[in-house]
């Protein structure tokens, strides 16, 4: 409990209630609190008591250092009962957590400017230094590269936060950071708190999660630009396609939860994330050489997930020219149809979804140029996981002509891949025949082990 005993405010002279002389103004912060009635300043005091007396934790004072791959932070304590230290990353941000010898608690979180790997390792240095006893923390850089700051805003931390020279590697050299959103206006930046304002306001959103500092993705990203702008001038020549599709950046740094959630790396596979509902999931579409094929490949995105049907002469159509599947569902809220939309919407360009309302028909896929249909007769219960391990290695012919185009395909059933190697100069095909004919029998036997 805290007993205070309120003093008597009395009116003051005019300009006096501040300390200047008669007939001078106050500061406006000054004289609008001098005018403060006497109960905002009980409020005020009683909050100030019930804050002392609820033992609100201290902050700490820390200094850092850096490595290419380590974050070395040590966090000083007076008095440090070492007994009470506790390390953490909640969401991957540091906090630290102790007491001195009297009790009192000592506080410290920070917002870290890039991703660390779980485990942090520390240790309690045996003499104090004069800010007290520092426990020394090392943190392994998800990124191997040289941090710009410690922090997402430094200036929170003014006074408390110090550079630990002794730890820190003075050869590292800052990197070049392109204005790459400035120097392209066709691109659309996004954050955490626009993405979904965007994605509601285009068909295709076309998402490059990329880190400013990052190089691995140069080609990919210069690409990237000049598709954007060849589709901001398409849209200006065909009002249909104006305002259909936006390519957009996620600056990875700056949105580091958000770019965390949507797999976002510094390497070779240079991938982009392509949204076209807020209540959806995103796909992943890998990036490409060429304007030109990049936007063949977000052209896909445009029409609709599944395609509705009202009679089996249109089922026919499809399946005449692609490798369809084809379900009946009794209403667009069926559970089994949403499981069977969200697959849908994950394989776009695969394959086409086809779906009737009104009744039960099961669900099965026919392979383009194939004798041959395959039914699904697993569980609905699970989003459509087990539905989407069935179909994936099923989209795919049984056997057909390898091109290093398709490697990111089959990669991505995680299956033991099958080469049969052809003479094709030989004259006489009848030997030919015969392999594929024994390949195809062989691969239905062993679909979903081997591709």
């Amino acid at each position: 409990q805290a007993h205070l005993a309120l003093p008597r405010f009395r009116p003051a002279p005019f300009g006096r209630a501040c300390g200047a002389a008669p007939g001078r103004r106050c500061p406006a912060g000054t004289a609008a609190a001098m005018a403060m009635p006497s109960a905002a300043w009980a409020a005020l005091l009683l909050a100030g008591a019930a804050q002392a007396a609820a033992g609100a934790p201290a902050t700490p004072r820390f200094k850092w250092g850096q490595t290419k791959d380590l974050i070395f932070l040590s966090v000083m304590v007076r008095d440090l009962d070492k007994a009470s230290v506790s390390i953490s990353l909640p969401d991957g941000d540091f906090r630290f957590r102790a007491r001195n010898t009297k009790g009192e608690e000592q506080a410290l979180d920070l917002p870290l400017r890039e991703d660390v790997e779980d485990g942090p390792k520390f240790e309690v240095a045996q003499r104090p230094d004069k800010w007290g006893i520092a426990t020394v923390v090392t943190l392994v850089k998800t990124h191997k590269h040289r941090w710009d700051v410690l922090v997402q805003d430094p200036k929170k931390f003014k006074g408390l936060m110090d550079k630990d020279w002794s730890r820190e590697d003075q050869s590292l050299e800052p990197e070049e950071e392109a204005p790459y959103v400035e120097d392209n206006e066709q691109l659309v930046p996004v954050t955490a708190k626009t993405l979904n304002k965007t994605i509601a306001k285009y068909d295709v959103v076309v998402v490059n999660v990329r880190y400013p500092w990052c190089t691995q993705c140069k080609s990919q990203d210069d690409t990237f630009a000049k598709a954007a702008k060849a589709s901001k001038k398409a849209g200006s020549k065909n009002k249909k396609m104006k305002g259909k599709v936006a390519f957009a950046v996620l600056d990875a740094r700056e949105e580091r939860k958000l770019a965390k959630q949507l797999g976002a790396t510094c390497d070779y596979t240079c991938e982009y994330r392509v949204f076209t509902d807020p209540a959806e999931d995103s796909v992943v579409l890998k990036s490409s050489w060429s304007e030109e094929e990049l936007l063949q490949s977000v052209a896909k995105f445009l029409g609709p997930a599944v395609v509705e049907i009202s009679s089996d002469a249109e089922l026919a159509a499809w399946k005449e020219t692609n490798t369809t599947c084809f379900g009946g569902f009794k209403t667009k809220a069926s559970p089994e149809f949403l499981a069977f939309k969200r697959i849908a919407s994950l394989m776009r360009g695969e394959l086409v979804f086809v779906a009737q309302f009104g009744a039960h028909k099961t669900v099965g896929i026919w392979p383009h140029k194939q004798n041959y249909s395959l039914e699904y007769d697993g569980s609905w219960q699970d989003s459509g996981a087990a539905f989407a391990e069935w179909i994936k290695p099923r989209a795919l012919p049984l056997l057909q002509e390898y091109d290093w185009k398709l490697r990111d395909t089959y990669e991505k059933l995680g299956l033991p891949l099958a080469k049969v190697w052809l003479n094709d100069e030989d004259k006489n095909p009848t030997f030919d025949k015969v392999v594929r004919h024994v390949v195809r029998r062989g691969g239905e036997r062993v679909l979903r082990k081997i591709a």
